[in-house]
């Protein structure tokens, strides 16, 4: 997808794929308890965690 970056975070169940996108949500409407235990800022950037455990492959 263009302009969706992703990485691997260390989870507690191991490493989990999470994402970052300029346009990736900031939370839901009247509920942000949800979101705010899936984002996690790395390296001054917000990634959104997954839950999906996996890599990232090597990319040309």
């Amino acid at each position: 997808m263009p302009r969706v970056e992703p990485r691997v975070l260390e989870g507690e169940r191991g490493d989990e794929l999470a994402v970052y996108s300029p346009a990736a949500m900031d939370g839901y409407v009247d509920r942000p308890e949800p979101i705010d235990e899936r984002i996690e800022r790395a390296d001054g950037t917000r990634w959104i965690r997954t839950d999906v455990a996996g890599a990232v492959p090597n990319q040309p």
